[in-house]
């Protein structure tokens, strides 16, 4: 079904499922700018969605900000009276009593801002705060039921990007409009006032009004296409600062020596983003320029009116300076509220990057049939069926036609070199991603009928690059906040985990926050304890379904070994899934898939893929023949009958293999004593090594 999706702020028609679109056949952002800017009545509802926001998230806020407009619409007309009256009784009436009582009036009045501005200082940081929160919410929400594949499109980062750049603002747009309905207050008594002293006045004060709203419209327009244009580059901006910033990317940083490179590499960025800041500036600057050049003159022409009655006897001086200040106010109520119109305007545009993002419904998880259920307390199987894959921005598919079936309450091995397709196949299984083509199924069914919750719900797992989170040891086991009752079960989880003394060596022991992020006494793990806890993690959830992408890849030979003894105990008849490229520990799977170009190469049990004599039996002698050469030293020697860059089929020379006669074609077996073999432990003799007699 072809949906919408969002590229660069603009929905665009979705391919059909599982097609994505090259990252690199990125659709021309000034375009999209231009040609899909949103209708004005749109602008209304998207401000009017922010309201609705602003309203929820802080209700006593909103409604001193309606209080503050209405008083604020009135005080420049009364403020400017209280200052005729105050001349009028120094010019005209001299009286003392007259001009102590104005004065009292005006201070009270004048009072009244900085009052207004009090309330505002203490009220709006924390109205502020609540409608980011809620927003973030919202994102977040959005954000968790957005499919994986997302995070492989560099347009939606952008739309990401743009719709959290959309919550930079809080309250703007409550002061949008309270600013608004002050400034409409204003100037309708303004404008009564300055058509008594001149029509012509006014109507030149709207002409000018006009003029600049055109002009301040464009201005608007050519900050917001920039935006939109920039997001790319400013996304990139913001990665090298997090190559710098984080300190994850503090060793290699300093041990690649790449700084000054990266450096290059940023301010090459914003030397981009300047040069088009640059223009943008020059346009807006030379249209503020001309609506305040314009402005000026206004003002001079309305003074010279004032004055020239004032001297011919027409005004009094409390007059004169009223009607100079009422008409200057105007032109400036104006100017102010063609500013407000065009912060309406501007934030109605950016509220869509961020109500499209979290309206829409593209790329988001599909909830499953209400009918379709895992049952529970009974061995999952899991079946892949002719499934073909490839990555956004990709044209030659990761996996391609692969079929294979994972029985439940088996232990199977996924096994091949790297970038074979293993850590794919895993993802695929989890409904993290879809395919192109081919299915999947659990317990015969395919994965997309089952609710996406209730489906992951089943998987206990370890990714290959698992993730270090700043929370307590018993968060990290549970992924929630742990109460009493759970102590024993992370206890138990870690000690499986083979990380239990580590953590009670701690003073807190579990209530120990892990890095220092946080808090500078926090437990600092190495990256093999990390990957024990992320194990660890996995028992704690007691699933139905363990996987284990490369669970040992960060760990020494005895903690590997040590897991691996425990595989047995752990599984407990689950469905379990382990990826490894090291087959020494493939050997305690009851089932192999050696996968390689993304298809299955070959699968049996290991005993059968070492009679085989394939790519299977290949990598693991020739792993193990390396591991030996690292225990026995120049002892062992090199493994006889196989040298590094022998492939399966190829024969060996004679010689360099005891027992092998000429003569001999691939898959006879000399005899060779198992003992003869250095290197070799007890228990390791019905191995199919190269020259190993059969039993």
């Amino acid at each position: 079904m072809c949906i919408q999706w969002m590229r660069g702020g603009v929905f665009v028609p979705r391919p059909p499922h599982g097609h994505y679109p090259h990252s690199g056949s990125r659709l021309k952002f000034e375009k999209e700018a231009r040609e899909n800017r949103p209708p004005l009545f749109e602008i209304v509802r998207n401000n009017l969605y922010l309201i609705r926001l602003s309203w929820q998230a802080s209700k006593g806020y909103f409604i001193f900000k309606v209080f503050e407009a209405a008083v604020n619409g009135l005080t420049p007309v009364a403020t400017s009276y209280m200052l005729k009256l105050l001349l009028d009784a120094i010019t005209e009436s001299r009286s003392m009593d007259q001009f102590t009582r104005v004065l009292m009036l005006a201070l009270g009045l004048y009072l009244v801002t900085p009052l207004f501005r009090f309330i505002s200082t203490v009220t709006r940081d924390r109205a502020n705060i609540n409608m980011s929160v809620l927003v973030n919410k919202k994102l977040f929400d959005r954000i968790a039921r957005t499919e994986v594949v997302c995070y492989d499109i560099p347009g939606w980062y952008d739309n990401l990007n743009n719709a959290v750049q959309s919550n930079t603002d809080g309250f703007g747009i409550v002061d949008s409009v309270a600013g608004l309905a002050s400034n409409v207050t204003s100037i309708v008594v303004m404008s009564a006032v300055v058509i008594t002293f001149n029509i012509y006045v006014f109507w030149a004060i709207v002409a000018l009004s006009v003029m600049t709203i055109l002009l301040q419209q464009l201005m608007k327009k050519i900050r917001f296409n920039y935006m939109i244009t920039t997001a790319p580059l400013r996304r990139q901006s913001g990665y090298y600062n997090e190559l710098f910033f984080s300190g994850r990317y503090a060793k290699e940083r300093k041990m690649f020596r790449i700084t000054d490179w990266l450096i290059r590499r940023y301010e090459q960025v914003n030397l981009e983003i300047r040069k088009r800041l640059a223009s943008v500036n020059l346009k807006t600057g030379s249209g503020n320029f001309a609506t305040g050049f314009l402005s000026t003159v206004l003002s001079i022409v309305v003074i010279y009116l004032a004055g020239s009655r004032t001297i011919n006897g027409e005004l009094t001086i409390g007059l004169y300076t009223y009607y100079t200040t009422i008409a200057n106010r105007l032109n400036g109520s104006i100017q102010s509220i063609v500013g407000d119109l065009l912060s309406f305007y501007e934030k109605g545009l950016y509220a869509r990057n961020m109500i499209q993002f979290l309206e829409s419904d593209e790329m988001l998880e599909t909830t499953g049939e209400d009918d379709v259920r895992l049952t529970d307390g009974v061995p999952h199987s899991i079946e892949f069926r002719h499934v073909t894959f490839a990555y956004p921005g990709q044209t030659e598919p990761v996996l391609k036609d692969l079929s294979l079936l994972i029985r439940g309450g088996s232990k199977t091995c996924i096994a091949g070199d790297n970038g074979a397709g293993k850590s794919t196949i895993v993802k695929l299984m989890m409904r993290l991603y879809r395919p192109q083509s081919g299915e999947i199924l659990i317990d015969g069914i395919n994965i997309d009928r089952y609710d996406i919750a209730e489906l992951r719900r089943i998987y206990g797992v370890v990714f290959q690059d698992f993730n270090k989170y700043s929370f307590t040891v018993g968060e990290n086991i549970l992924m929630r906040d742990m109460e009493a009752q759970d102590r024993p079960l992370v206890e138990q989880a870690l000690d499986k985990g083979g990380i239990g003394n580590k953590i009670r060596s701690s003073p807190k022991g579990l209530d120990a926050n892990l890095t220092r992020i946080f808090d500078e006494d926090g437990l600092e793990l190495s990256g093999g304890e990390w990957q024990k806890l992320s194990i660890a993690r996995t028992y704690a959830q007691e699933a139905a379904i363990l996987i284990f992408d490369e669970p040992s890849s960060s760990l020494d030979a005895r903690s590997e070994h040590e897991l691996f003894i425990r595989f047995g105990e752990i599984s407990d008849g689950r469905t379990t899934v382990f990826i490894s490229h090291r087959l020494s520990s493939a050997r305690i799977a009851d089932y192999i898939y050696y996968i390689q170009d993304g298809t299955v190469l070959e699968e049996g049990n290991h005993e059968q893929l070492m009679a085989l004599r394939g790519e299977y039996a290949y990598s693991f002698r020739l792993q193990m023949e390396k591991y030996m050469d690292r225990v026995s030293g120049a002892q062992a020697g090199p493994q006889a009958g196989f040298r590094p860059g022998m492939r399966p089929g190829m024969r060996p020379e004679a010689e360099s293999r005891p027992g092998m006669r000429p003569g001999m074609r691939p898959g006879m077996r000399p005899g060779f004593p198992p003992g003869a073999q250095p290197g070799i432990r007890s228990g390791m003799e019905n191995e199919s090594f190269p020259g190993q007699q059969d039993a």
